[in-house]
C-alpha cells in the first residue's frame, strides 16, 4: 500500500489488483490509500497477463477470484 500511494508521485494513475474484498495493511496506510484520487483498487482479483508493446508495459490483463 505504501510502495503504491509512493508510485502516484510518479503515474498518472496506479491500479492495485488485490485478491481479497479488504486489506490487511493498516488502517491508516489503507486509508490514505483509498483516499488518493490517483490510486484504484479492482478488489477480489489476479492478474493473468501483462499486456505491452515494444519492451513497455501498456497494462494488465486482470481475472476475478
Amino acid at each position: 500500500m505504501e510502495e503504491a500511494t509512493f508510485l502516484t508521485r510518479f503515474a498518472r494513475s496506479i491500479t492495485i489488483s488485490h485478491r481479497r474484498d479488504t486489506f490487511w495493511a493498516s488502517r491508516s496506510v489503507a486509508e490514505r490509500a483509498l483516499s488518493n484520487e490517483h490510486l484504484r483498487v479492482v478488489w477480489n482479483s489476479v492478474v493473468e497477463e501483462i499486456l505491452g508493446h515494444d519492451g513497455a508495459v501498456a497494462g494488465a490483463r486482470l481475472r476475478d477470484v
